[in-house]
């Protein structure tokens, strides 16, 4: 899905390796990059159910992904956060276009809103959780 974004983060990652950044300012504009990359595809419809509406830099090492569930209310949602979290952290785990991220220890936030556009839930997923 992002697959440029790949040739992106190694890009700013040589630029700044070799600057007088610190490291935590080259996560932070890699996220920055990675985001900018992303957003450009959205929205984006991920399946039936899901529209990926925008990536976002929401807090320091922290790439932030805001979802619409289309066919879902919030009242109706038949799924727990704690099952949903445990799914995220498997796609975060396992999708290789985030090997890059995950090797920098980056956070990954998931903000989910129903059709009618109100906050479903949001699930943050740690290195802690994704390095287990």
């Amino acid at each position: 899905m992002f697959s440029n974004a790949v040739i992106v983060l190694s890009l700013i990652a040589s630029i700044y390796y070799f600057s007088s950044c610190s490291k935590g300012a080259v996560i932070d504009k890699i996220v920055e990059k990675t985001a900018e990359v992303a957003n450009k595809q959205c929205p984006m419809a991920l399946d039936s159910e899901t529209r990926l509406d925008s990536v976002t830099r929401p807090a320091p090492y922290t790439l932030g992904y805001f979802m619409t569930l289309l066919n879902i209310q919030k009242d109706s949602l038949n799924i727990k956060p704690e099952v949903m979290e445990a799914n995220l952290v498997q796609v975060v785990k396992n999708n290789k276009e985030l090997e890059a991220l995950r090797k920098l220890n980056v956070f990954f936030r998931y903000v989910y809103f129903d059709k009618n556009g109100d906050l479903a839930f949001k699930i943050e997923v740690t290195p802690q959780q994704y390095n287990k």
